[in-house]
């Protein structure tokens, strides 16, 4: 397996912003370095519910995790965490409130899904909250589907979580 932190750089153009026709956009996987920034990222995104640096830090030491993160102008944009074991897991997604509207969940999703890919898993799987519909929206475009629901899963406030699938087909799958 290729996974965990061992290096997915893809270099590529983020999609447009106001001030600026074309900004670079990095994907890589994190190194230890980038886990203070990361957390206080996750704190803003995800207030009350952010993970801590000490739980980001241990992802970066399981071969089976990707720490994937989306670099625009040398500071972290966005990021996504995800496990791959005998199917794929996506534990974690967000981007910068300030970043928002630029394709970056977007490159984030196609990154981890081409290691995805790569690495011969079947199919991903994903659960987000009902309410998040510029995160559902993104999902389906990359070709999840419903498959199920978890009443009241998440909290502040209730709401549940729809669990979501992606079924990837292998070279194999079409010989």
């Amino acid at each position: 397996m290729t996974g965990g932190n061992g290096g997915l750089p893809v270099n590529g153009n983020g999609a447009p912003r106001p001030d600026r026709p074309f900004d670079a956009l990095i994907l890589r996987t994190a190194e230890p370095a980038d886990i203070a920034e990361l957390s206080c990222l996750d704190e803003t995104v995800f207030p009350g519910e952010a993970w801590g640096e000490e739980s980001l830090r241990a992802s970066l030491s399981h071969d089976y995790d990707l720490l994937l993160l989306a670099l625009q102008e040398g500071r972290i944009a966005g990021w996504c965490l995800f496990r791959m074991l005998d199917e794929g897991e996506l534990l974690r997604i967000g981007v910068d409130e300030a970043c928002r509207g630029r394709g970056i969940g977007r490159r984030l999703m196609d990154g981890l899904l081409a290691e995805a890919g790569a690495c011969g898993l079947r199919s991903v799987f994903l659960e987000v909250r009902e309410g998040n519909l510029p995160a559902v929206s993104l999902y389906r475009s990359c070709g999840f589907e419903e498959y199920g629901r978890r009443k009241g899963y998440y909290c502040r406030p209730a709401e549940d979580a729809l669990l979501m699938r992606l079924d990837l087909q292998t070279e194999n799958e079409h010989a």
